[in-house]
């Protein structure tokens, strides 16, 4: 089963609203913890920020209008501004094992693996290439840095930004009741909840005012960008096994299509045999297409289905002459149990 990128956003959100739900008193040891643990997740949302491209101010003619990078951008410099305010005093922090970790602590951690982990999945569908770096290397590429999953990505960061800065101060208002001069670790989350406020409202400014409305299902579904694994064949394999093998071969064929389409002209491996190969797999395809459609169009004529009207509500196609015709050849060879080549 492929994974996908709401499996790491919905726990990285539950383990944040677990760690500021936490009401009680932090020692010093936990406020230790938490700070080396909010400095990675911090970071973490920073680099989110900055996978978005910045614009040239050198350059204006290559950011003619404002993209997701400027508009973003308020939002990236202030968590980068909190991060330099924790870093000093989660660099004097030792590494905790997990089974003495503060509850705060743990959730941070996980919180921030869980981030760090979904970057990496959306990573997968770009690649440094001859287009530059982070190429498109998927058919999903677009789809998220499309408006609507920009403004999903940036209401989910800005929600979790602003969730910190007020369990922060809680923090500091609970502390200012108890006596004595705050540690260096509050000191540091003193530091670092302003910026934190201000990055959670540039980003919701940016969502309002610059982007399409949030298409949340959709950055969820985002999945990671890898082949499914070969399934090794087998003497006997019933139908039932081959058909389910037939979406796998699939897959594997569009990830391997697009990976090398960028060399194929140029490859120096290509030879009679592996062009003749292609055209065998080709003639393959076409004709297991074409008796899927013989079947559907059969089906189709017994139900007595006008063909276009299921053409339209069966395929998601706009009714063209190209496709009426195609449908009334079709339902015309399944009549007559002859097979028909479908115009193109």
């Amino acid at each position: 089963m492929t994974l996908v990128f709401g499996e790491f956003l919905g726990p990285a959100g539950e383990h944040i609203a677990a760690a500021v739900a936490f009401r009680g008193e932090l020692p010093y040891s936990a406020q230790c913890q938490a700070v080396r643990q909010l400095d990675r997740l911090v970071a973490t949302l920073a680099r989110y920020l900055g996978d978005l491209p910045l614009p040239d101010p050198l350059d204006p003619a290559r950011d003619p209008q404002p993209g997701a990078g400027s508009r973003a951008a308020p939002a990236r410099l202030a968590l980068d501004r909190a991060v330099r305010t924790l870093r000093p005093a989660a660099a004097g922090v030792a590494d905790t094992d997990a089974g003495d970790a503060h509850p705060v602590a743990a959730h941070l951690s996980a919180a921030a693996a869980y981030l760090a982990a979904g970057r990496d999945l959306l990573h997968t569908h770009f690649a440094d290439g001859p287009a530059g770096p982070q190429a498109p290397a998927s058919w999903w590429a677009q789809a998220i840095t499309s408006g609507p999953v920009t403004a999903a990505l940036l209401g989910e960061l800005a929600g979790y930004t602003h969730d910190l800065a007020s369990w922060i101060a809680k923090l500091m208002v609970r502390r200012s009741a108890s006596p004595g001069a705050p540690t260096s670790a509050l000191l540091a989350l003193r530091s670092a909840e302003p910026w934190l406020r201000l990055a959670a409202a540039a980003m919701q400014a940016a969502q309002r005012q610059h982007y399409p409305p949030a298409d949340r299902k959709l950055l969820g579904a985002i999945p990671a960008n890898t082949p499914p694994p070969r399934p090794p064949p087998g003497a006997d394999e019933p139908v039932a096994v081959l058909c389910e093998r037939i979406p796998l071969t699939a897959e594997r064929l569009r990830h391997a299509a697009l990976g090398f389409a960028a060399h194929a002209r140029w490859s120096r491996a290509a030879t009679s045999l592996s062009w003749r190969r292609d055209a065998l797999a080709s003639a393959i395809t076409s004709h297991a297409s074409e008796l899927l459609l013989h079947t559907l169009a059969q089906r189709a004529s017994q139900l007595g289905t006008e063909p276009t009207r299921w053409c339209q509500k069966c395929l998601g196609a706009p009714i063209t002459s190209a496709s009426a015709l195609n449908s009334a050849a079709i339902e015309e060879s399944s009549r007559a149990g002859l097979p028909r080549r479908v115009r193109t």
